[in-house]
């Protein structure tokens, strides 16, 4: 017996965007895979649980986040700029990465400021999730495409990401609009949040109590020299050190220690985050 490979039933709920959806039966069996098509060349082979979300979706959803929370589209961001984008949305393949940002700079205090962005990505081949991230950075350029994907930040010109969201493809995910703009702007909020936590914490000066926390949830070669002792009790905390201090001198030796995976810095900085926490849910 020859098998015999059929279409099953397309799916233009996406049509309007070029996308169709092809289940592939054999046999006259569903085999559970799909193809996405986009004006109807081949995209991807994905299962049956797979959730179509368009880039146009996602990037139009982000536009008017945008708008109503007063954030630009990227390239039109009018602070300090290293190389200037021409566009907000950088297209990979059949992934897209889409970036905003606020002009008006985040005051920590004494001067500090810092400028607040945030940046969306989606694809429709399986290869990436729906994700979201809020990040900080002090000067603007081109390659911070990847601020927030995964809540991953970037160790080049005090970048940071603030808080995330990423939700795979399968099917539960939640493709009205409305909700779409919940997601983004939770991400955003959380990230306001610490926002306001990291100007608390520059005038919060650490206790013995935290400083001793941090010596038992964290390897001596990311912390603060005089926090490299031999035991807890031979902590001397220096005289009006801020938590904001610390958290920044432990923060970029994780990042600057060149011996460590991305995935020993991420549980470095989850050890960090559960004795100062940023936010509720941040790790």
């Amino acid at each position: 017996m020859e098998a015999e490979v059929e279409i099953l039933g397309i799916d233009d709920t996406w049509s309007k965007y070029g996308l169709q959806v092809v289940s592939l039966g054999l046999n006259g069996q569903d085999t559970g895979r799909r193809w996405i098509l986009k004006n109807g060349e081949f995209v991807a082979d994905v299962s049956k649980w797979y959730e179509l979300l368009p880039n146009e979706v996602v990037v139009e959803v982000a536009d008017d986040v945008a708008a109503e929370l007063g954030a630009k589209p990227f390239h039109e961001f009018g602070g300090d700029w290293f190389y200037r984008m021409h566009e907000h949305v950088i297209q990979c393949g059949h992934k897209i990465h889409a970036l905003y940002a606020w002009d008006e700079p985040v005051d920590l205090g004494d001067g500090d400021t810092i400028q607040l962005g945030y940046a969306v990505h989606n694809s429709i081949d399986g290869s990436m999730g729906f994700s979201v991230g809020l990040f900080t950075f002090r000067h603007a350029c081109a390659n911070m495409v990847w601020m927030g994907f995964r809540g991953k930040g970037m160790d080049f010109d005090d970048r940071n990401v603030l808080a995330s969201y990423y939700r795979v493809h399968i099917k539960g995910l939640e493709i009205d609009r409305e909700e779409l703009k919940a997601r983004i702007k939770t991400v955003i909020n959380k990230g306001l949040e610490v926002a306001e936590t990291y100007k608390r914490w520059r005038e919060e000066v650490i206790d013995k109590r935290i400083a001793e926390r941090l010596y038992k949830v964290l390897p001596k070669s990311v912390l603060p020299e005089w926090l490299q002792v031999e035991e807890p009790k031979a902590i001397e905390v220096p005289q009006a050190t801020t938590v904001w201090t610390v958290y920044n001198d432990i923060t970029q030796a994780i990042w600057h220690n060149a011996k460590t995976s991305d995935m020993t810095k991420i549980q470095h900085f989850k050890k960090l985050h559960s004795v100062l926490v940023p936010a509720q849910g941040v790790r």
